[in-house]
């Protein structure tokens, strides 16, 4: 009995996980992005 209530906390806890990661996947990102050359071959990408 202790087994199955385990495995049920499991797959509830995955399934509220992939629940919440959802909404995050389904955004847009309409940010451009700038890169800038630092010399010495370090380049630098920002997200605005």
């Amino acid at each position: 009995m202790k087994k199955i209530r385990n495995l049920t906390s499991l797959v509830l806890a995955l399934a509220l996980s992939l629940a919440l990661c959802i909404p995050a996947f389904a955004a847009e990102t309409n940010c451009g992005t700038e890169v800038y050359d630092l010399g010495n071959g370090v380049i630098v990408t920002l997200a605005v």
